[in-house]
């Protein structure tokens, strides 16, 4: 009887450091990505969807402009880095505009060069205004 009551305590210590090291390696990868940001930059976006297309010219906000029911509209943006060494691309969408986004996965940027990426709205069938953020987030490798 002894034997097993050691026994399951092993067995429970054993789990219990398991996920200690788990939750610690989590926290650490996390805390080492934090710091290892090069350059972080957060954009306004808005997109609306009416019973007309329009669009809009806005430098300091990321404006998608005015599109009918079902349509779409695009903003492209130009990354360059002057980083040393290859950098991670991060693209994190915000707010309700997120859900007309299409997704941008990572992407390694070299030194010295340029990347487009197009940002593509769609329009649902329903007339909304839509605003949020966009973040571009770059991490050294």
């Amino acid at each position: 009887m002894k034997k097993s009551v050691k026994t399951r305590n092993k067995i429970i210590f054993i789990i219990l450091i398991i996920i200690f090291t788990v939750i610690l390696t989590r926290f650490v990868f996390k805390l080492n990505e934090a710091n290892s940001v090069y350059y972080e930059r957060e954009f306004n976006a808005t997109f609306r969807v009416a019973g007309f297309g329009g669009f809009s010219a806005d430098t300091d906000v990321i404006n998608f402009g005015v599109v009918t029911a079902g349509g779409s509209s695009a903003k492209e943006i130009v990354i360059y880095h002057e980083y040393s060494k290859p950098l991670k691309i991060k693209i994190i969408y915000g707010g309700d505009i997120a859900k007309t986004l299409s997704p941008i996965p990572s992407f390694y940027l070299e030194p010295k060069t340029e990347r487009k990426v197009n940002l593509i709205a769609h329009a649902g069938n329903e007339f909304a205004n839509y605003t949020g953020k966009i973040r571009i987030t770059m991490i050294k490798t």
